[in-house]
């Protein structure tokens, strides 16, 4: 949600420091979601966590 927030409040002339205080992210969160939505537009801004295995299976 913040990601798309960041590029919205861009587009309308935020600055990042104003971004970074309402938002309460950090100024490199900031500059990462720039650099990720000019490199690969809408799909920059997609999280890439992917969850690991459980350690346990259901039986145990």
């Amino acid at each position: 949600m913040k990601r798309a927030l960041v590029i919205q409040m861009l587009i309308l002339g935020f600055k990042p420091r104003q971004m970074q205080n309402i938002l309460e992210i950090s100024a490199a969160m900031v500059s990462q979601f720039k650099a990720n939505y000019a490199m690969a537009d809408i799909k920059g801004l997609k999280l890439k966590y992917k969850a690991s295995n459980r350690y346990l299976s259901g039986n145990k």
